[in-house]
């Protein structure tokens, strides 16, 4: 009756992902899974998140009642994303996530903060260097303007730009329902109340 299961860093690629996902359906006591920082790809990973989505398995070794998970600098890939953006829409009570500095791009980043948003739960969220641009700093600070939880978010080193800027400025101070308390984007850390246009 297995309940926990490291595969992380082991090399496993899209058929490897398939015996995985086939393994799930029959292991009924499995709960927590490591897979990230494999050999996945995109489609993968889609699939591996789907084959968990009605058992509730955690694919990235986040466990039921784990509140932090800290995943800054793990050399993490757009699958690894995906696997995390999964994880998310399972577990209940993580509060403070970070997936900064890594390999994933804005499509994973993006896929992460959708997931986030779907429980508004998330206190402290960081993305430094996980490839946004203007149009993805315009769906976080959407997203931003509208939690009721988020105090913390990391986008530093990314290329929001001028545009992406605006739009999070914008947001922000529109916002009557916003709870962000600072914004830390490129080396430095804002407080909301400071930024103006």
């Amino acid at each position: 009756k297995v309940e926990e299961l490291n595969l992380g860093g082991n090399r496993i690629g899209p058929g490897g992902a398939k015996e995985f996902a086939a393994l799930c359906t029959v292991r009924a006591s499995l709960t927590v899974a490591n897979v990230l920082k494999n050999w996945l790809d995109v489609d993968s990973a889609k699939m591996l998140a789907e084959v968990v989505k009605q058992k509730g398995i955690s694919l990235c070794g986040i466990k039921p009642d784990q509140t932090e998970a800290d995943f800054a600098c793990h050399s993490l890939k757009p699958a690894d994303g995906i696997l995390i953006a999964a994880d998310l829409r399972v577990n209940a009570v993580l509060t403070s996530l970070n997936v900064g500095y890594n390999n994933l791009d804005e499509e994973a980043a993006l896929g992460i903060v959708r997931a986030v948003r779907k429980h508004d739960r998330m206190t402290v969220l960081g993305l430094g260097c996980c490839g946004i641009g203007p149009s993805g700093a315009k769906e976080i600070a959407e997203y931003a303007s509208v939690s009721a939880v988020l105090t913390f978010l990391d986008i530093s080193s990314n290329s929001i730009g001028d545009e992406g800027m605006k739009a999070i400025g914008t947001s922000l101070l529109g916002s009557t329902s916003s709870r962000l308390g600072a914004l830390k984007c490129d080396a430095f850390e804002v407080p909301v109340g400071a930024v103006s246009l």
